[in-house]
């Protein structure tokens, strides 16, 4: 009985030490994986990046005005016949071409008014032949043949202006350009000097800025503008001051017409806004911060940018831009000169990531 109890003890003690070793065993195991896992994050959390230093420059000083695009030229279709419209050949946000027809208005009563009048003038040009034998004969007198000749000429007159009336039921377009406002429908009664649609030419668009006394004095007629639309804020268009005006308004400001050419696929459109950049040619120079344009993420109202500390992290901090020079962006706040930002690989970038900059 006393061997039982020794052996079930040692049994025991045996199980007890097994226990132990395997838990020890799997301590061991789970430690290594932790250690692995937090080694392959270090690995990935440290991105590769390029990056660019905060540059210090003096830059010319440019003009920034805002305005909006009108059409460069705009006139109304023009009725020029009474009657009811029996046909309308064009619809809003169509091209056309000058003198194209758009529209044709009821000839009925004027065709009727025509054939009357060619009836009269037939019969008036007989009488006239035979008045002019009846004087040869003495049988009338050359006051009576004058009667006769100046009925028939008025009856000539009469046939031509009908004539002209009927062309008058065909509208054409006055120029070029695309259809804006369509005012009238077909079956609508149309009068002479009635507006029946808007036409605008916009191959080109005047820009309508208004420039302080102070800037109208560096500015002259011909001058090039930069011009970015809103809807193209990366888009630079150049463009040319057509005309600056002579007198102030209340607010002592001058008007600015600023030609802009409407071609290619980036259409522009009579209402948009943009703005205008005028180089001043280096009259006034100032000193500024820069960084590359492709270091800005989120958009040009709300940027920001990855600046890289001192210890290789980065912190995504809000900026303030100003002008973009070619591929440069000013900053007007949040950077200071020499300090590093990351220009591609933002994407996989947050706070506190470690990066490795290649270049």
């Amino acid at each position: 009985m006393k061997t039982i109890r020794i052996v079930i003890a040692v049994l025991g003690i045996l199980g007890i030490v097994a226990w132990m070793g395997f838990r020890l065993y799997n301590n061991h195991q789970e430690l290594e994986e932790q250690s692995n896992i937090k080694t392959a994050e270090e690995v990935v959390t440290t991105m590769p990046v390029n990056a660019a230093r905060v540059q210090s420059r003096n830059i010319s000083d440019t003009l920034r005005l805002q305005g909006n695009f009108e059409a460069r030229k705009e006139l109304d279709v023009i009725a020029e016949a009474q009657g009811r419209i029996t046909n309308l050949y064009i619809r809003e946000g169509q091209r056309i071409a000058k003198g194209q027809r758009v529209a044709k208005i009821d000839d009925t009563s004027l065709q009727a008014q025509l054939n009357t009048a060619k009836a009269s003038l037939e019969k008036a040009e007989k009488d006239v032949e035979r008045y002019e034998r009846l004087y040869e004969a003495g049988a009338v007198s050359l006051q009576q043949l004058e009667d006769i000749r100046l009925n028939a000429k008025n009856q000539r007159t009469n046939v031509t202006n009908l004539e002209q009336r009927l062309k008058y039921t065909f509208v054409n377009a006055p120029m070029s350009g695309t259809v804006s406002t369509l005012i009238v429908e077909e079956g609508s009664f149309a009068s002479p000097g009635m507006p029946l649609a808007t036409v605008i030419d916009d191959s080109s668009l005047k820009l309508i800025v208004r420039v302080s006394e102070e800037d109208v004095i560096k500015l002259n007629e011909g001058q090039p503008v930069i011009v970015r639309a809103d809807v193209y804020p990366d888009t630079d268009i150049n463009g040319r001051i057509d005309l600056i005006s002579v007198t102030a308004d209340e607010g002592r400001k001058y008007k600015l017409e600023i030609n802009v050419p409407n071609r290619g696929q980036k259409q522009l459109r009579a209402g948009m806004y943009a703005t205008a950049l005028f180089d001043l040619n280096g009259k006034t120079q100032r000193e500024s911060l820069l960084i590359p344009r492709k270091s800005i993420i989120g958009s040009i109202k709300s940027p920001e940018v990855f600046v890289i500390n001192a210890d290789s992290t980065v912190t995504r901090r809000q900026i303030e831009v100003g002008e973009r020079l070619q591929d440069l962006m000013e900053v007007s706040g949040g950077l200071q000169a020499g300090e590093q930002v990351v220009t591609t690989g933002q994407m996989n970038l947050r706070n506190g990531t470690k990066v490795n900059i290649l270049q």
